[in-house]
């Protein structure tokens, strides 16, 4: 991904585009044939559905990370543009996705994460929905970690050109990449997956706790706009 992203915001932009695309297709691919495999006897309240919805806001934080790639639009029009399509689409699939997967009651214990769709392809694509459900997995999260990474070193590059952290984070390369930046947070991500190494069991509670400090964020940030 540090690479990737050295050569420049046009290149990452294209692979981007290109994975983001290949997962809407796998998925649509894997949840579409399940539809008439589906039951309305599996939507019923929990007595967890308030963390279920807690961790659920985890997948939706990161909108705002876009904001801070939004200086490399050249119309600056086509960046709110994005954001709205980019909701209405992943809403829809999300939904989609939800409902194949709480219609055919695969979920509970034992069917954390990707284990649910997983069950979701064997019963569409049999012996080969294994192999489907890795790639989908694989693409969405190296489209993830690239994103961030990428939008994260434009956050230290714009704090630094403004003076509010060391200039030498302002640094570009010959691709106008804030190459610092850019190598400091990938370092950061390197750091972060050989904690999740060794303390992977801890890490559904660090996710709880970051997404009550986005929570608190993002209603600041909504109630200073309205007010």
């Amino acid at each position: 991904i540090l690479a990737m992203n050295l050569g420049g915001i046009k290149f990452t932009g294209n692979v981007q585009l290109t994975l983001s695309i290949a997962v809407v297709i796998l998925l649509l691919c894997v949840t579409l044939p399940a539809l008439p495999l589906t039951s309305y006897s599996g939507f019923q309240l929990s007595d967890r559905v308030g963390k279920a919805m807690a961790l659920i806001f985890w997948s939706y934080t990161g909108w705002e990370a876009a904001t801070h790639l939004s200086e490399e639009f050249k119309n600056p029009r086509d960046f709110p543009l994005s954001v709205l399509l980019s909701l209405g689409l992943i809403g829809a699939i999300y939904l989609l996705v939800s409902y194949v997967v709480v219609g055919m009651h695969v979920y509970g214990e034992g069917l954390e994460g990707l284990a649910s769709l997983l069950v979701v392809a064997e019963k569409t694509f049999g012996i080969y929905g294994k192999f489907l459900v890795a790639v989908i997995g694989s693409m969405t999260c190296f489209a993830s970690a690239n994103m961030y990474i990428a939008s994260s070193s434009r956050l230290l590059y714009a704090l630094s050109r403004r003076g509010y952290l060391p200039s030498t984070l302002s640094k570009l390369n010959k691709k106008h990449v804030p190459h610092v930046s850019l190598t400091l947070v990938s370092i950061g991500v390197a750091v972060t997956l050989i904690f999740m190494l060794f303390y992977g069991e801890i890490i559904e509670e660090l996710v709880l706790m970051s997404n009550t400090v986005f929570m608190v964020i993002y209603i600041i940030g909504s109630l200073s706009g309205v007010l």
